[in-house]
């Protein structure tokens, strides 16, 4: 039988607050029983918020970057080096179309690359529609009669 930890909580605070509260201390543990839980709370909307939390650091911001056509030939370089792509990576037309659509985007920010399981969950449906298609292709039952 498992004992409910809002039940054990309660007995906690009641029995052995000053245990726990030791033992918080010396593990450095948040406590969570309801009394310091709501003391906590109610610090915090008596703490009056300010300006700085919303406000944006320019410094930090990522800067623009400026075209060249040197700068791209560079990055294409160190990315074909770093991924161990093909010399002819780069006259790919698949490349050439992504390098287009990013390039047609109304602004840098707007182009989100996939990550690692966008990539993955992409591949497999786009490896299962490649079977599917396959699969009509070479579906022969029609012809029979």
């Amino acid at each position: 039988i498992m004992a409910d930890v809002s039940t054990c909580r309660r007995h906690i605070n009641l029995a052995h607050k000053d245990a726990y509260h030791v033992w918080c201390k010396k593990k450095k543990f948040l406590s969570m029983l309801s009394d310091d839980v709501k003391a906590r709370k109610c610090a915090d909307a008596l703490r009056q918020s300010s300006l700085n939390m919303h406000a944006v650091d320019h410094d930090n911001l990522p800067k623009a970057v400026r075209y060249s056509n040197a700068g791209f030939h560079r990055l294409c370089l160190e990315w074909g080096a770093l991924t161990d792509q093909s010399i002819g990576a780069f006259e790919d037309p698949c490349f050439i179309a992504m390098i287009r659509m990013a390039a047609a985007a109304p602004d840098s920010s707007t182009v989100k690359l996939p990550n690692r399981a966008a990539t993955r969950a992409g591949y497999l449906s786009m490896s299962s529609e490649y079977l599917r298609n396959l699969k009509s292709v070479l579906n022969i039952s029609h012809f029979l009669v």
